[in-house]
């Protein structure tokens, strides 16, 4: 299976593990390089009902391991989850991230856990990542001392 059946197949399955709403998906290579995928809402006109999208970088998410790909999936559904959307200062922004990092662990644990030692070293892989700010940087660690085996 290659990684974009891969992508829609597992979102799928982790929205019903999760009992989510499953979002409406499409792919844009145009997100920046450390987006693989981005989730947002949108009320629609005619029902006047929150309606969840999810973009996705083809290009990028055909170079990463399925391990990976479940772990992006989870911290964008956590996002819907904690119902956390743009946020306008850095400091709640580093918190929404918290909370959806910290639900796509949990969730990976609970329904994939074979999968969740590639999770945990996946966010310290952001750690090297020099394009991340510090504050991001302090969240994944954060996370990291939280829900980390010991």
């Amino acid at each position: 299976m290659d990684h974009i059946k891969y992508f829609e197949k597992t979102l799928k399955e982790v929205c019903r593990k999760t009992r989510t709403r499953m979002p409406a998906i499409a792919k844009d290579n145009r997100l920046g390089k450390n987006y693989v995928a981005s989730v947002f809402s949108g009320v629609s006109i005619k029902t006047g009902k929150i309606t969840y999208f999810m973009r996705y970088n083809k290009n990028l998410i055909n170079k990463m391991s399925k391990a990976n790909i479940l772990h992006v999936i989870c911290h964008e559904i956590g996002h819907v989850r904690t119902t956390t959307f743009e946020c306008e200062h850095k400091r709640n922004k580093i918190e929404e991230e918290y909370k959806a990092e910290r639900f796509a662990l949990r969730t990976i644990k609970k329904h994939f856990p074979k999968q969740y030692p590639h999770a945990i070293q996946y966010l310290k892989s952001f750690l090297d990542d020099y394009d991340r700010d510090e504050t991001y940087k302090k969240m994944a660690i954060r996370v990291i001392t939280e829900m980390e085996p010991k």
